[in-house]
């Protein structure tokens, strides 16, 4: 991934003063994805942004692309100057159309509406609200395989859904993951239950 198109005149209403777009983009960028872009700078030139700078993996390469490019103003995105390690597997990208729900894609890609919380996962930084995307907003759609989607857990004596996601993605505070993907059993995240069956999305 080298240029970026994207729908000019959608996205977040972020760019304020004209003639500091590249440092209202810059501000963002670091707000939504701290560290993990070493050396951050972006220029902003007829309506084009161009980032520079080191990312820790290819995954925050991509979502600094998107969230740069997901921003009214903005019509394309060069990053050739942002560097990232080598990815294992090419990312899919999807402009979201009008009608569209991140349920209806995960159908689309998984072949499962229940799957769409692996989606917003993996755009987190570009989607705050799994029930607020709009059209022309362009998202990552991560590759999985029908056996790698989720597992099935059984909860057990003592267990809440923030010890379970802390025992299968290393962070507790991903239990939303969980609670989204088993929304149509869980309608509370702090009720669960003993022997009752958990869907664990694979992140």
């Amino acid at each position: 991934m080298s240029v970026f198109d994207f729908l000019k005149d959608v996205g977040a209403s972020i760019l304020g003063i004209k003639g500091n777009e590249a440092q209202d983009i810059k501000q963002m960028l670091e707000r939504e994805l701290g560290t993990r872009i070493q050396n951050l700078q972006v220029e902003f030139k007829n309506d084009q942004v161009t980032l520079f700078g080191s990312c820790d993996t290819i995954a925050t390469k991509e979502k600094a692309v998107l969230l740069a490019g997901n921003i009214k103003g903005v019509e394309r995105v060069f990053d050739e100057q942002l560097t990232a390690p080598p990815a294992e597997e090419v990312t899919e990208f999807y402009t979201i159309q009008s009608g569209d729900t991140l349920s209806k894609i995960a159908k689309q890609f998984y072949g499962d509406h229940g799957k769409y919380p692996v989606i917003f996962e993996a755009n987190k930084e570009v989607i705050k609200d799994p029930n607020l995307i709009y059209p022309g907003q362009v998202i990552r759609i991560p590759k999985v395989s029908g056996a790698d989607v989720e597992q099935v857990y059984t909860v057990q004596s003592g267990d809440t859904l923030s010890k379970i996601a802390q025992h299968f993605y290393g962070a507790a505070n991903k239990y939303t993951v969980i609670f989204e993907a088993n929304r149509d059993t869980l309608k509370d995240p702090n009720v669960i239950h003993p022997g009752q069956k958990l869907r664990i999305p694979k992140l």
